[in-house]
């Protein structure tokens, strides 16, 4: 018994001591280069254990800036990527290669009920918000005012996800055109924006495995409307070429879980 114990302590501080070694190096996970959907989850899970500044100054080359900044002179913006590639380290490298202010809309309300997984997201927001250098915003928890407060001061960026189905929460579905096939999507997004009064960038990221790097690509900015499904498809049509380059790195994969309504 007192040997096993022994074992164990080894065993961790072992891992421990690879993590820390791994965060220091910044060195992205390992992935086959004939990898599949399962191989890039898996690599993205290990990925967000070695979220740091380092890593996301590292391992990110940040496309359309230019755009970015000079927005960001004026005002506020929306970012509405999918869920595609690494998308929280999206922030980290705006944050830590920008110099802006970011933060996250993340839900609050499909948290998983199982123990093992429910403790492993609440360590990608607690290792993200970390990263950020900001609290992260939940669905359902922070009020929209202060979202809406936080994304109307010029240089702060609030990131909100474009493919999202919350448990318990039925917001209007329409029909938008993705890759010339029909999706259902929400218009939150664009509707916060209008209300905001800012920008919405459209925002993407993807693992290129033979340089080991991320490409983060930032779109031109769509301007705020009343017409949210109008400003929406907007956003799908600038990220649809950008995450046709690697199908294996959808998160939630947008024809396959969005070609019908909800029911």
């Amino acid at each position: 018994m007192k040997k096993n114990n022994q074992m164990q302590r080894q065993n961790h501080y072992f891992h421990n001591s690879l993590r820390w070694m791994q965060k220091i190096i910044a060195n992205p996970p390992y992935l086959s280069e004939s990898y599949c959907t399962e191989d890039f989850a898996d690599f993205m899970r290990r990925e967000t254990f070695l979220f740091s500044a380092r890593y996301a100054k590292k391992n990110v080359v940040i496309h359309g800036q230019d755009k970015l900044l000079e927005v960001t002179a004026k005002s506020g913006a929306l970012l509405t990527p999918f869920h595609y590639g690494s998308f929280f380290l999206s922030g980290g490298a705006i944050v830590h290669q920008l110099n802006l202010n970011y933060t996250a809309i993340v839900t609050g309300r499909n948290i998983s009920t199982e123990k093992s997984e429910r403790e492993f997201w609440e360590g990608v927001h607690y290792r993200s918000s970390y990263m950020y250098e900001n609290p992260l915003f939940y669905t359902g928890n922070t009020p929209v005012k202060t979202m809406l407060n936080f994304v109307s001061k010029p240089g702060n960026l609030l990131c909100s996800l474009l493919d999202v189905r919350e448990t318990g929460h039925f917001p209007n579905e329409y029909i938008f055109n993705y890759l010339g096939k029909q999706v259902y999507l929400q218009t939150g997004p664009a509707r916060f924006a209008y209300l905001a009064k800012v920008p919405i960038i459209p925002m993407t990221i993807h693992y290129n495995i033979v340089e080991q790097k991320h490409h983060l690509f930032l779109g031109d900015p769509i301007h705020p409307s009343n017409d949210a499904v109008w400003v929406t498809q907007q956003a799908i049509s600038a990220l649809e070429t950008q995450v046709t380059y690697e199908s294996a790195q959808w998160f939630s994969n947008l024809l396959n879980n969005f070609s019908s309504p909800r029911i």
